[in-house]
C-alpha cells in the first residue's frame, strides 16, 4: 500500500504529464505508463483524466448543437409547446 504522500505525488506527476493534451495523446500516455510498469495509481489517474476530457468535449459539442437548434424557429416553437 502506498502512503498518501506517494499517492498525491503520483497524481501530481500524472496531471503534469497530461496537462493540455488531447484525449488520444492522454490514451497514449496511459499505454506508455502500462508498458514501462508505472504504478497502478498513476495509470488510473491518467485514464480518469482522459475520461474527464472526453466527457467535457462531449458536453461542449452537445451544448453547441442545442444552441444551433435553438436558432431554428421550428425548434423554438416546439420548445414553447413543451414538445422539445
Amino acid at each position: 500500500m502506498s502512503s498518501p504522500n506517494q499517492t498525491s505525488d503520483l497524481k501530481r506527476k500524472a496531471i503534469k504529464r497530461t496537462f493540455g493534451k488531447k484525449p488520444h495523446e492522454i490514451r497514449a500516455q496511459a499505454l506508455r505508463a502500462k508498458i514501462i510498469g508505472e504504478p497502478k495509481n498513476m495509470i488510473q489517474t491518467i485514464q480518469q483524466m482522459q475520461d474527464n476530457q472526453t466527457i467535457q468535449r462531449t458536453n461542449v459539442v452537445l451544448s453547441a448543437w442545442t444552441n444551433y437548434c435553438r436558432t431554428s424557429w421550428i425548434y423554438r416553437l416546439l420548445e414553447r409547446f413543451g414538445l422539445r
